[in-house]
């Protein structure tokens, strides 16, 4: 969502390119650390150092500490009728 004036859109187009992440600031309800960590992880501008990437796999995703206390079997379980 690259919205607003051209010069904006080109700045907002950059950073995703450059992979420059602005956070919001605290007070504004942002992200915890572990939710900033886990996007910045696996937005990493280098393929071979991205979360899901690495020698685990999807493994590195589901034990980072973002998810501490999700189980995923029940995530993925089917709901009884």
């Amino acid at each position: 969502p690259a919205v607003g004036s051209e010069a904006g859109t080109m700045r907002i187009m950059k950073d995703i390119v450059d992979c420059r992440i602005h956070w919001p600031m605290p007070s504004e309800g942002s992200l915890t650390p572990a939710a900033q960590s886990l996007i910045a992880a696996l937005l990493h501008p280098q393929v071979s150092k991205r979360l899901g990437h690495l020698k685990q796999g999807a493994l590195d995703i589901v034990e980072h500490p973002w998810f501490e206390g999700l189980d995923f079997r029940l995530v993925s379980a089917p709901r009884p009728g």
